[in-house]
């Protein structure tokens, strides 16, 4: 009987240990997660937008259609202003181009005009060849039919030279204003191009996610930093625990965690990825008695992992739903039993050395 009772004792001993050190860490939380913000580039209108503001969205559906009448009629008059000076430079070029063509004709004629010329005095110069032979004339009256022959040669060759450098400044001209011309239709073209953005582009949603929000009403003005939709990435969504000060030390990373989240799922279980090192106040969803105001008492953020979920259950999450925490803390004799446990399985998992 002495036996029975001393047993008794000691198990209501280990139990009662058991019991005193089983500690549960009890907080609130809400989900968190990446928000997109969606807008224009530049000053737009918002002229329709194709879905509800809580729509659940894939990525690259289209959000709205947005324009600019302002930027537009701007554009539009930088079209025409420049469409004219196009068509002015082209006009131009005509003008230009007939003039150096007129100058290589020109040259040509004066090529001619030289020509005949040189012919003529080549043909005195023969003459005068026979004459001196003849003894007709003096030597003095061959040498200046002579040297009138070469004059005219020599102007052969700057004529002709003439030619080459007026086809060489209308080649020039020609390739200047190609470059030119080309250089025109291209800003042209761009404006064409940016003409037809700001008519009308779309916002595309860049993620899946879940609209929180319309930002913008059909015909609002919006800035191009203003945005128009904000996008919650549902499967970056993790929970924000509020943990009391007084419990912070019993938690660390890698703890596990029940979650109870507000709306259609089942209990979740979850993992601490983070304890945070600063005091914050409770999100006002969260804050529900005048006790939990900041200016009277301060929490410690742990950030909680969601696990367990299919990708498409995570679209049921919202941003900012409240979350019930329990992070199960082992107790002393839990955490000894499991080093024991974790040593012998250590232990029977050994290869023999078999040197000894």
């Amino acid at each position: 009987m002495t036996r029975i009772v001393l047993i008794l004792m000691i198990l209501g001993v280990i139990g009662a240990f058991v019991v005193a050190n089983d500690v549960r860490v009890v907080g609130e939380g809400v989900v968190q997660g990446d928000v997109v913000q969606i807008g224009p580039i530049h000053r737009s209108r918002v002229q329709e937008i194709y879905v509800r503001c809580t729509d659940r969205v894939g990525r690259g559906d289209v959000l709205a259609a947005i324009g600019n009448e302002l930027d537009l009629q701007t554009l539009d008059l930088d079209y025409a202003a420049l469409q004219d000076a196009l068509e002015g430079a082209r006009a131009l070029i005509e003008v230009d181009r007939g003039v150096a063509r007129a100058e290589i004709a020109a040259a040509e004629e004066r090529l001619a005009s030289v020509r005949t010329l040189t012919a003529q005095y080549d043909g005195d110069r023969q003459v005068y060849d026979r004459l001196l032979a003849d003894r007709a004339i003096t030597r003095d009256a061959w040498e200046n039919a002579v040297r009138q022959f070469r004059t005219q040669s020599v102007r052969i060759g700057e004529a002709q030279a003439a030619i080459r450098r007026a086809q060489a400044g209308y080649d020039r001209l020609v390739q200047a204003q190609t470059v030119e011309i080309a250089r025109m239709q291209r800003e042209l073209d761009e404006l064409d191009r940016r003409r037809a953005r700001v008519s009308q582009s779309f916002l595309v949603a860049p993620h899946d996610g879940t609209l929180l929000d319309c930002l913008a009403r059909e015909g609002q003005a919006v800035e191009a930093v203003d945005p128009v939709f904000d996008l919650f990435r549902n499967r970056t969504a993790y929970v924000q625990a509020y943990v009391r000060p007084q419990d912070i030390g019993r938690v660390s990373a890698g703890m596990r965690a029940n979650l109870e989240v507000s709306g259609p799922l089942p209990p979740l279980s979850g993992t601490v990825i983070a304890v945070r090192s600063r005091y914050e106040a409770l999100p006002p969803q969260l804050a529900r008695y005048f006790w939990q105001n900041p200016e009277w008492q301060q929490y410690i953020p742990v950030d909680i992992a969601i696990e367990g979920l299919r990708p498409e259950d995570f679209f049921a999450l919202r941003l900012g739903a409240r979350t019930e925490v329990v992070i199960p803390v082992p107790s002393r004799l839990g955490r000894w039993w499991d080093r024991i446990g974790g040593n012998r399985a250590g232990s029977a998992g050994q290869t023999p050395d078999p040197s000894t």
